[in-house]
């Protein structure tokens, strides 16, 4: 009489079942991804723009992928915030957004991380950086405002504290001009609804920000747009001009936000969220509710995304330099 183990009876069972089901036996070790919760990281502080466009996006994306996220503003410096999402497990359940400010910090010294140390999931927004004055400003349009500039008079901006994107940005128009960045001196100021307050009393020039962050003031009133650094007009503010098609100009530049993971997501998750981002930036709900919150949409995924971010980053180290803020 032979004996069977059970160890061996198991096994026969389990042989029985799959020739059974006509799967292939490694089929039933397989689970699908996602079968769980998942953190999702913002770093970002609760309330500003990039948590805002975050949040929104989080809410359509985890209702696609059928999981609920955790969604979490660490309360750490941004630096220090990204190094949370860069040192999670690369398993699909710690993502998070990747932001314009992640190709700053760097050259600044402020972390070593670069777009390179994580997945590039899926750009999903891009708020372009425009040129605000006062309503009762000399200039009409861009093109005047870019001449005065060109023709050597001093104009001065604000908005954030040096080196932050809106610096950046107007640096870098300077240099696409071919001036250098004293040719339109930049004062500090904490954040853009400040600087409109001290442009409306002539403290300077120009204020350079995203169109949101000046008509959702009080004092969008006194202010006009002259032109947005972007390739197409934003659906929400048709009635401003591109810096190209208002002085010939073809530049751009904005803080832009996307879906990204620890170095190193496997191939097929980083698949599964991307084809998951697609379908929430398509629709039309989620595209209606950025586009009354202002939020530029915009579209690139996996390598796409990846090379995107590396030249923005490279951008920024150009403007940084000719900042004089470069430190590494």
């Amino acid at each position: 009489m032979t004996v069977i183990s059970r160890r061996r009876f198991l096994e026969r069972c389990t042989a029985s079942l799959v020739a059974a089901s006509g799967l292939a036996a490694p089929a039933i070790a397989q689970v699908a991804y996602p079968n769980r919760p998942i953190k999702f990281v913002v770093p970002a502080p609760p309330g500003s723009r990039t948590d805002i466009a975050a949040r929104i996006f989080a809410g359509s994306l985890q209702r696609d992928l059928g999981q609920p996220f955790e969604i979490v503003n660490p309360d750490l410096p941004p630096a220090m915030a990204y190094a949370t999402l860069a040192s999670a497990p690369a398993d699909g359940y710690t993502i998070g957004v990747m932001a314009s400010d992640i190709a700053i910090m760097h050259w600044r010294g402020v972390t070593a991380l670069t777009p390179k140390d994580f997945t590039s999931v899926a750009l999903f927004g891009e708020d372009p950086a425009g040129i605000h004055v006062r309503a009762d400003a000399p200039w009409q349009n861009a093109k005047q405002f870019i001449d005065d500039l060109r023709g050597g008079k001093k104009l001065t901006a604000s908005s954030t504290p040096k080196g932050g994107i809106w610096h950046l940005s107007t640096v870098g128009l300077l240099a696409a001009l071919g001036l250098t960045a004293d040719k339109m001196p930049w004062t500090p100021s904490p954040n853009p609804a400040a600087a409109l307050e001290d442009l409306s009393l002539g403290a300077f020039d120009a204020i350079v920000c995203s169109v949101p962050e000046v008509r959702a003031t009080p004092s969008a009133r006194q202010i006009k747009t002259l032109a947005v650094m972007a390739d197409k007009r934003s659906p929400r503010f048709g009635d401003v001009p591109t810096l190209k098609e208002a002085a010939g100009i073809a530049y751009t530049s904005g803080n832009w936000r996307g879906l990204a993971g620890p170095n190193g997501l496997p191939a097929d998750v980083a698949l599964v969220l991307a084809t998951a981002a697609k379908k929430t930036w398509g629709n039309p709900d989620y595209q209606g509710l950025m586009r009354r919150r202002g939020f530029g949409a915009v579209w690139a995924q996996g390598p796409e995304f990846g090379k995107y971010a590396d030249a923005h980053d490279k951008r920024m180290g150009d403007a940084l330099k000719a900042a004089g803020m470069l430190t590494s």
